[in-house]
């Protein structure tokens, strides 16, 4: 049980003595500091702070209402609650001057020492409250403080954040540049006749791209300028088109593009590989060499379909070969979709045989005939229902609108991507054999 410190001031100490043996008698525990006069009422309050002070208001050298202005002007008694007790000052209007001086209540003597108690009780009460409070709105307003700090700080780091996701968001954006200047122009792939591409990196940049060289003409330059070399350039009647999914997506999948692409044009234009079976297997070993896999346990790759065409008068000789990608074609008097399906390994990787052989198969399209290659991520999509479109899907849409315009093709295809969820990048790749 609390011990409450109860201050009494009264210039006649048998006055002192009556209001203490009533305390005494009330069952509240308690201890009593005693003062002659206001100036002794004040010091001791600031020295002791009591739990509650009884006050008489004619004293010596300071009196109660004097004393009662004082104590609430200092910071560390203003909230100490106090009772005037007075057997001359009782009308209402010096009642109305204890109350607006900073008393909590008023007893007129002589003392009572049953409302004396009654009253002391409510009060300490009513102060206990007060106090749990004021601990309360102290504890508030610590955290208030603590909160301030911590939105001021969290402020700072969302504006560095911002910063660094401005500097990061222009980096990705001249990435996304790069990686799109690599990707041939429409234009270049019409060579081989009508076409559609779709192509959706999940993210900024992406790890899907498709890759086209054409070896029956003299090299040019994106603004139309051959190249010269000193040595002379061999002429072949070939043109490839690859489609092709590198590991993961966003920035690593970017960057495994980028070195794919390279490795693509130094095989079939510098070293002069030719065969499809051949540039997949070459472009096997030059990945775990350049990502040093047999040594560091790197496992990154890609999927890739790669075709290369051959025109001979009205028939043109398509050559496919794939990495975990399959070739759709068709060729009336077929009626729907037929494919050639590529080896079940991927390229890259420290799990694959080094020896591993990427088969080829050739067939003879006439014109018209169509072609279509696309990457995994085109069927994985997910619909409101939650499920992945999948390969069937995906190719019925496709013998539905077989024999439409290759643009309608197209709008068919990517509605069925729209408002879904894409979870990998996708690009689908369609030519009409000119």
């Amino acid at each position: 049980m609390k011990t409450y410190t109860i201050l009494i001031a009264d210039d006649y100490s048998e006055n002192l003595v009556i209001i203490a043996e009533a305390l005494s008698c009330s069952g509240i525990k308690h201890k009593v500091i005693k003062a002659i006069n206001g100036k002794i009422l004040c010091e001791l309050a600031e020295k002791r702070i009591p739990d509650l002070i009884i006050t008489d208001w004619e004293m010596p050298i300071m009196d109660g209402i004097e004393a009662i202005k004082y104590l609430k002007s200092v910071e560390a008694t203003k909230n100490i609650p106090i009772i005037m007790c007075t057997g001359i000052m009782t009308t209402s209007q010096n009642l109305k001057m204890a109350l607006d001086s900073g008393a909590v209540d008023f007893i007129k003597k002589p003392v009572d020492p049953i409302e004396l108690q009654s009253r002391v009780y409510s009060t300490l009460r009513l102060s206990d409250s007060y106090k749990i409070i004021r601990e309360q709105n102290l504890t508030l307003e610590n955290q208030k403080e603590e909160i301030l700090e911590q939105k001021d700080k969290i402020e700072k780091q969302h504006s560095q954040i911002q910063k660094k996701n401005i500097l990061i968001s222009s980096s990705i954006q001249y990435a996304q540049n790069i990686q799109r200047a690599i990707l041939p122009p429409k234009s270049t792939i019409d060579c081989l006749g009508e076409n559609f591409i779709i192509y959706k990196p999940k993210d900024v940049v992406s790890g899907d791209f498709y890759w086209y060289a054409d070896l029956s003409a003299p090299l040019v330059s994106t603004q139309g300028e051959k190249y010269t070399s000193s040595l002379p350039q061999k002429l072949f009647p070939y043109q490839f088109l690859a489609v092709v999914d590198c590991t993961g997506h966003g920035v690593p999948g970017a960057f495994m593009s980028m070195i794919a692409n390279t490795l693509l044009n130094e095989i079939v234009f510098s070293m002069g590989v030719h065969s499809t079976g051949l540039i997949l297997k070459v472009l096997q070993n030059k990945i775990k060499k350049t990502l040093h896999q047999i040594d560091s346990g790197n496992d990154e790759g890609m999927d890739i379909g790669i075709c290369r065409f051959e025109k001979n008068n009205n028939t043109t000789l398509v050559t496919f070969s794939g990495a975990k990608h399959s070739l759709y074609f068709y060729s009336p008097p077929a009626i729907q979709l037929q494919v050639i399906k590529g080896s079940r390994a991927s390229i890259g990787g420290f799990i694959y045989d080094q020896n591993e052989n990427f088969q080829e198969e050739t067939i003879t399209l006439k014109k018209n005939d169509l072609i279509y290659m696309f990457t995994d991520g085109t069927i994985c999509n997910i619909n409101e229902n939650g499920r992945k479109l999948g390969t069937s899907n995906f190719l019925s849409v496709i013998n539905e609108n077989i024999n439409s315009p290759l643009h309608i093709q197209k709008q068919k295809i990517e509605a069925l991507f729209a408002g879904n969820k894409q979870l990998d990048d996708i690009t689908v790749v369609g030519v009409k054999i000119g």
